[in-house]
């Protein structure tokens, strides 16, 4: 039985991108050479909200990095940006509610930004509330009002009861400003 786990396992994450997996010690990276830094540039401030009931975000239009919580709206997306690089901070989700757990995975916080090549990226603190330590990868599926825009996954190995890890989100969809409703599914635990 052992063996045929490991054999799933090797198998799973052999189809996984390597920098998809999340750590025991909160650190992931591309291809394994070392923490994953993602390079951010700007996101311009939104008006628009969800009418979905999933955890909603919003970047608030200050310059600071504080979170906060998008009211129902129904303003059109904002237009795009310029094309020049800028730096700022990736839009993040307030602590989640029970609708980010599932199968005793909890995700504690969340990270959206946009990656070098324009596409999402991100990254997740999870927790394994079981008894046993647990491998799993997950799918975040994100909307902006009722338009879906990105599919990001991400993968962990081997972590322990109770204990709570990193994960890189990694997903091919082109970037665009939130503020996000999330759905978290729990693909497979084992």
């Amino acid at each position: 039985m052992r063996g045929a786990r490991n054999l799933l396992t090797a198998g799973v994450l052999a189809l996984l991108v390597t920098g998809c997996s999340g750590a025991v010690s909160g650190q992931g990276s591309y291809l394994g050479v070392g923490p994953a830094t993602a390079p951010t540039t700007s996101v311009p401030p939104s008006e628009s909200g969800s009418t979905s009931a999933q955890q909603t975000t919003s970047t608030p239009q200050t310059t600071s990095a504080q979170q906060t919580t998008a009211a129902t709206s129904t303003s059109a997306p904002p237009p795009p940006t310029s094309a020049g690089p800028t730096t700022a901070s990736p839009t993040r989700a307030p602590p989640p509610s029970d609708e980010l757990s599932q199968d005793g995975w909890v995700v504690e916080s969340v990270e959206f930004s946009e990656s070098i090549i324009d596409t999402f990226e991100g990254t997740a603190r999870i927790l394994n509330s079981a008894d046993t330590a647990r491998s799993a990868v997950f799918t975040f599926t994100l909307f902006v009002g009722e338009d879906l825009v990105a599919t990001m996954i991400a993968s962990v190995s081997e972590v322990p009861a109770g204990d709570t890890v990193t994960a890189q989100l990694i997903g091919f969809d082109p970037y665009v400003a939130g503020p996000y409703s999330i759905d978290f599914q729990v693909d497979f635990s084992f």
